[in-house]
């Protein structure tokens, strides 16, 4: 886990800003907005080409030739115009580019590692064959070139295309995979080890799907609140409990779409992302606001999206993860916790923080990062205390965020 005194200068103090407890909510909101210490994908690419910060503007050249060193295919115009979108639009790095980026600046494994953890969200997948074929590469010294040229070898021995046995089978042994995925020493050995677990690997990320069926069930299948009676709600509300309600006053069950409503803060968030405009804003202000929209809202999930990785489908995504942590507190929740009194509000946010990121770290997804606008907003939202405070600043943040948005 990544506390705060393993943070760069910037990333501390944008920390130290969402978890100050200073801020009014509009205050926050405004910072956030117009904010300058948002990482960007040229911040990035200075960060792991090491380039000293004083030769800034020889970036896209440096990068240019790094990545041209990587491969004789790679056309010089094309890749000139990829680098430019990365440096002076703020472009994304995909995966693909990221591992030859980390090729192309002579980085270990951790810290290819952590270069597709600040692209990607997420780092190296020790249950993906492809990714333990780049592993090796990394960890043996080879150039980009011998890294394609055996990953090629391995697709033509049909070793890229795992069996995936589903979640039960292979979450536990993620684990042991990689420390046995570390340790080999040929290519021999790698072919073997593909071979002899290809039942065991697979794209998708099972430990996470693991923690997601965990606290989606918490949110569709709730604990009945003893609190309310059928005569109760029949008095209130003219309705027969079992119409709706259970005998307890609570759903029976909750819809993914109630779940999405609910929990997770969905009628919040636009379907479309729409810049603000705003003649008073400057050129600038309104390109980091529209950036800052777009990273809120990329892959906050909808219906059919978290149906989807319900059904195992496509995978479970870091940004799901972190809202149904929050909606459910971790499923941390136990008979014990009502007299948990000793707990400071600080104490709770730390406890708060250091479970998500121990979770997110064992799902192979990169921990609260305070640079990146959604995470701030989690940061700063996890300091209001009790979770009905959290969920209500949510909602008010969102609401300031998306202003435009139908209630």
């Amino acid at each position: 886990m990544k506390n705060s005194a393993d943070m760069t200068t910037l990333s501390r103090y944008m920390y130290r800003t969402a978890t100050s407890k200073k801020l009014s909510l509009q205050n926050a909101v405004k910072l956030l907005q117009s904010t300058a210490y948002v990482r960007t994908t040229k911040d990035i690419l200075m960060k792991f080409s090491r380039l000293d910060p004083a030769k800034e503007s020889e970036l896209q050249a440096y990068v240019l030739d790094a990545l041209l060193k990587t491969s004789d295919a790679i056309g010089r115009d094309s890749l000139r115009r990829k680098v430019s979108i990365w440096i002076k639009e703020g472009g994304a790095i995909g995966k693909d580019a990221a591992i030859q980026l980390a090729f192309a600046f002579g980085l270990s494994h951790d810290q290819a590692d952590e270069l597709l953890k600040y692209t990607r969200s997420e780092g190296f997948h020790w249950r993906d064959p492809e990714d333990i074929v780049f592993s090796y590469a990394l960890l043996k010294g080879l150039s980009y070139q011998k890294a394609c040229e055996l990953k090629d070898r391995m697709a033509q021995a049909g070793l890229l295309s795992p069996v995936d046995t589903g979640a039960e089978a292979a979450v536990a042994r993620t684990e042991q995979i990689r420390q046995k995925a570390e340790n080999l020493d040929s290519e021999e050995e790698l072919i073997a080890f593909l071979t002899a677990n290809q039942s065991s690997l697979g794209t998708l990320h099972n430990t996470a799907y693991g923690y997601f069926t965990q606290y989606l069930k918490l949110l569709q299948e709730p604990e009945p609140d003893h609190s309310f009676t059928d005569a109760w709600f029949s008095e209130q509300d003219g309705k027969k409990p079992s119409e709706e309600y259970d005998a307890f006053g609570r759903f029976d069950t909750y819809s993914i779409r109630d779940v999405l409503i609910e929990y997770l803060h969905s009628e919040r968030i636009p379907k479309e992302s729409r810049p603000r405009k705003d003649k008073q804003t400057s050129e600038r202000s309104a390109l980091i606001l529209s950036a800052m929209q777009k990273s809120i809202r990329n892959h906050w999930p909808d219906e059919i999206a978290l149906s989807k990785m319900k059904n195992r489908a496509t995978d479970v995504t870091r940004k799901v993860l972190i809202l149904l942590f929050i909606a459910t507190d971790g499923y941390a929740v136990t008979e014990y916790d009502e007299f948990e009194t000793d707990l400071s509000r600080e104490e709770e946010f730390e406890d708060m923080y250091e479970r998500m990121n121990n979770m997110l770290n064992e799902c192979g997804f990169a921990p609260l990062d305070p640079r990146a606008p959604f995470d701030w907003m989690m940061l700063f939202c996890m300091c209001a205390g009790a979770k009905d405070f959290i969920d209500l600043r949510i909602e008010r943040f969102l609401q300031a965020i998306f202003p435009d948005t139908p209630q």
